[in-house]
């Protein structure tokens, strides 16, 4: 069976499966939807909403294109360089329209409320690895290096690389919460177990590992506010931080622009200045100064200026 402007599907040797042909049929040039759902999904992934947002479903029951011309010319510029992600990056990321700030216009509400059209940047969530990740980049305590294997490997050092050792009694009984909080590498190189997912994973909406997403949830629940005050990680991450912030300076005032810039790339507003000013000196004494200091770089870690791209 053919399908108009597809290609041919490859002839099936009576000794083949027909994986070869139907891998060299998905990435024929001649064929339109391979790179469009990888433009679509790389598309997705910047600004939040893919060009059809039903990222899952390119067929007759998906999303139309919002903009079909561009996810056209990208797609045959990405079977133009050989299905190069860095390059296919490298162009979206240099267009204006990523480059757009997320400040709301009375013009845009009413013709585009839902921002279909692109014409400001989505204020969306970190997924959880690019905000585990700048919770340890601000505290100074990012391992930016791989480990050397597995952190699976670490648990289980006789378990050869491929873990073929390892019997599923014994991975059930790994306390992966713990393992989380300890390990300070990127959050990419953590390992993935099923059937024992660390609660910090679930909570931020971590694609299920069971399954083939192309886009994941994006929820806000009370447990997420409640993780981040009560985490022991982020509580260990917080004093790291708050010990950076204490050595910049002797100035209240220094310190407070040191942690604002730490943590939202910024300074402080006059008013969100005096507020923090005030915390402290109510809270700092000379047996509790680290703890406020740690407490107060707990609340930028939570407060949405950080969790959120804007």
């Amino acid at each position: 069976m053919s399908i108009p402007g597809m290609p041919e599907l490859g002839k099936i040797g009576a000794h083949e499966s027909g994986r070869r042909q139907l891998a060299e049929w998905l990435v024929n040039e001649k064929n339109p939807l391979t790179s469009r759902v990888m433009v679509n999904r790389v598309w997705r992934h910047l600004f939040g909403q893919g060009l059809v947002r039903t990222v899952d479903n390119f067929g007759v029951t998906g999303d139309n294109p919002s903009h079909p011309e561009l996810l056209d010319t990208l797609a045959a510029d990405f079977v133009a360089t050989n299905g190069s992600i860095k390059k296919l990056i490298r162009r979206i990321v240099l267009s204006r329209t990523w480059q757009l700030g997320s400040e709301d216009y009375d013009k845009g509400q009413e013709l585009d409320p839902d921002n279909y059209l692109l014409w400001r940047a989505n204020f969306r969530r970190l997924d959880i690895e690019p905000f585990r990740d700048a919770v340890l980049m601000v505290s100074g305590q990012l391992q930016i290096e791989p480990p050397a294997g597995s952190l699976l490997m670490n648990v289980f050092p006789g378990a050869g690389y491929r873990g073929t050792e390892v019997k599923k009694t014994d991975v059930d009984n790994v306390n992966m919460n713990q393992e989380i909080t300890q390990d300070r590498h990127r959050t990419i190189f953590l390992p993935v177990v099923r059937n024992q997912m660390p609660e910090v994973l679930k909570l931020f909406d971590f694609a299920d590992p069971n399954a083939v997403l192309g886009s994941r949830n994006a929820r806000t629940i009370p447990s997420q506010a409640l993780y981040l005050m009560n985490s022991p990680f982020v509580e260990a991450q917080s004093r790291h931080a708050a010990g950076q912030v204490i050595a910049f300076s002797d100035s209240i005032d220094h310190r407070i622009d040191r942690a604002y810039r730490m943590t939202q790339g910024e300074e402080p507003t006059p008013s969100a200045r005096l507020r923090a000013k005030e915390y402290i000196k109510q809270r700092v004494n000379e047996d509790e100064e680290l703890d406020a200091w740690s407490d107060f770089m707990a609340s930028l870690y939570a407060s949405a200026s950080f969790r959120y791209l804007k």
